[in-house]
């Protein structure tokens, strides 16, 4: 009796099906020696640490979903990664799913000059992967100098985009894609042609919010910060577009629905006039802290704060960092002092 319920239990178990590995963290360079090792080595669901350094790789793949790869201190002073014009940095293909997660690095040096996506190419990955706390500078191509997103909507958050260079949107390129863009800086970036910025094109519908655009340049074509044609239904909200050095603020070429509210245009060589529909927008001085020596916070009295504008929203990507009157340190025995 009692081996055939032995038997009948493990006739059970058999027929139970495997549990899945837990998901583990593989470390860089300790377990493997590069990105790509660790990249390759990971399955769905594992993290990909990267000890703090700088990285000399170039045409990293990415294809696989629901990997997350971080830096050690998810800051990107903390890793960089560079190309040393060898490539584009990273390649994310298919397979890239809502869990997948890039975070904290510096990505630098990728040149693909007739291809597209200088420091990263997304090409047809599943929607809402997210690139958060990045920066993208010193990349050139031929369309999206810092990165080129082509049918599919990653979100990027809290990234950088400085020195990029492209003949199509200096800082990125979009393609019959909607990535979310929320709280990234755009500075200093520039297109041989058009979108200094960001070029959106071709039934591209990002949303792009609490942005901020510095001194970027369309070279001889359209749109100092933006450039959108062909798109359908783009929406900018709570965006800065200051001080472009060659193209107007925002090109549109008139198609679907472009959407501009809340935002502060000022300061922009070709012009600050808004193309399509908007209203509630300012046209003065953002009152950067120090914008040509890097610094995108905003003066106490910026009209981009909540409290210095009608909407009580903050525009732009930063909040207040100069211009506050500091309260002196005041004992009791000087209070009283006040009275004698």
């Amino acid at each position: 009796m009692k081996l055939a319920l032995i038997a009948s239990v493990a006739a059970a178990i058999l027929l139970l099906p495997l549990s899945s590995a837990p998901a583990r963290t593989w470390h860089v360079p300790d377990e493997a020696p590069t990105i790509q090792a660790g990249i390759d080595s990971a399955a769905v669901g594992d993290t990909v640490l990267v000890a703090c350094g700088t990285y000399y790789e170039h045409d990293i793949s990415w294809t696989k979903s629901g990997i997350s790869l971080f830096s050690q201190t998810r800051h990107p002073d903390c890793v960089t990664v560079d190309a040393q014009s060898l490539g584009r940095v990273f390649y994310c293909n298919t397979g890239m799913s809502s869990t997948a997660r890039i975070e904290g690095f510096t990505i630098t040096g990728g040149a693909v000059p007739g291809s597209d996506g200088g420091g990263m190419y997304w090409f047809q990955s599943d929607p809402w992967s997210w690139v958060t706390s990045c920066v993208f500078a010193g990349n050139d191509a031929h369309r999206g100098g810092g990165v080129a997103v082509q049918t599919c909507s990653p979100k990027f958050t809290n990234c950088v985009f400085a020195d990029n260079t492209a003949d199509y949107g200096g800082a990125t390129y979009v393609n019959s894609g909607s990535p979310p863009i929320e709280f990234c800086t755009f500075s200093r970036n520039s297109s041989r042609s058009d979108g200094g910025g960001i070029y959106l094109d071709s039934v591209s519908n990002s949303s792009i919010h609490n942005c901020t655009f510095f001194a970027n340049s369309a070279g001889p074509g359209e749109g100092g910060g933006l450039r959108v044609a062909g798109c359908w239904y783009p929406d900018l909200d709570r965006v800065i577009i200051a001080f472009s050095t060659q193209g107007k603020a925002v090109s549109w070429d008139g198609s679907g629905t472009l959407q501009i509210d809340h935002s502060c245009v000022f300061g922009n060589a070709g012009g600050d006039s808004l193309p399509g529909y908007h209203h509630d927008n300012l046209f003065e001085d953002p009152l950067f802290c120090d914008a040509w020596d890097g610094d995108f916070t905003l003066h106490y009295n910026s009209p981009c704060v909540p409290y210095n504008n009608e909407w009580e929203m903050l525009i732009g990507a930063h909040t207040v960092g100069c211009g506050f009157t500091p309260a002196a340190d005041v004992t009791w025995g000087k209070i009283k002092a006040m009275y004698r």
